[in-house]
C-alpha cells in the first residue's frame, strides 16, 4: 500500500469510527471499510499514531479486538465541563421523545429510533446512555445494531415499578408495533424506487 492509499484508508477508518460513535470490532470496521480485520487494525494503529504525534484533541481507544474514538486525556478538564453542563440541563424535547419511544416500544436499534423520528439520533442515545436512563441489551443483530431499552433507574426516576404502569402502555405498545412496521415498509419501498 503506497502512502496515498494509506492516508485514504486511515481517513476512511476515522470517518467510520466517528460515524459509529462507539466501540466497534476490527472485523466489523474492516467489513464496513472493505478490508480485512488485520488491515483495519493496522489502519487504526496508524491513525492512533497520527493522533499522538499531532497532539490532537482526539485519540483512538483500543481494547479487546476493538476500538473507538475518544477525547485526549490532556483535555479531560475542559471536556468534563461539557459533560457536566450536559447533565445539569433538563432533557430536551428530542431526548424525551426518544426516551418515550424506547419505553413504549423498546428494545429498539438506533436505526429503528431514527426511522420513527426521521432524524439522526446517535447523540441523543449517547446522552441517555450516559445519564443511565437507557442501556444496551444483550441482544443485538450484529455489532452495528445495538438494541436499547430503558433502565430501572429510569423507572425509579419517574416513580414506576414497571413499564406496564406507563399510561396507555398496552395500547400504545401495540400501536407502536404497527407504526414501526409501516415506517420500515415505507422506507423499503422508498429505497426500491431510488
Amino acid at each position: 500500500m503506497n502512502e496515498s492509499q494509506e492516508k485514504n484508508s486511515t481517513a476512511l477508518l476515522e470517518a467510520l469510527l466517528f460515524a459509529h460513535g462507539g466501540e466497534i470490532s476490527f472485523a466489523c470496521l474492516g467489513e464496513l471499510a472493505g478490508m480485512t480485520a488485520d488491515e483495519a487494525a493496522t489502519g487504526v494503529h496508524l491513525l492512533a499514531q497520527e493522533y499522538r504525534e499531532g497532539r490532537r484533541g482526539l485519540t483512538v481507544i483500543q481494547h479487546q479486538g476493538g476500538c473507538a474514538l475518544g477525547t485526549s486525556g490532556e483535555y479531560a478538564e475542559q471536556v468534563g465541563v461539557v459533560g457536566r453542563k450536559e447533565f445539569s440541563e433538563e432533557l430536551s424535547r428530542a431526548s424525551l421523545e426518544t426516551l418515550a419511544l424506547i419505553a413504549y416500544r423498546g428494545p429498539l436499534t438506533r436505526t429503528e429510533v431514527e426511522e420513527v423520528r426521521g432524524v439522526q439520533s446517535s447523540s441523543i442515545l449517547r446522552n441517555l446512555l450516559l445519564r443511565g436512563l437507557i442501556e444496551r441489551t444483550g441482544e443485538s443483530r450484529g455489532e452495528m445494531a445495538h438494541r436499547y431499552r430503558v433502565t430501572t433507574d429510569f423507572l425509579a426516576h419517574i416513580g414506576l415499578g414497571s413499564l406496564e404502569e406507563l399510561p396507555g402502555f398496552s395500547a400504545l405498545r401495540a400501536d407502536a408495533g404497527e407504526v414501526l412496521a409501516a415506517v420500515a415498509a415505507a422506507a423499503g419501498a422508498e429505497r426500491e424506487v431510488s
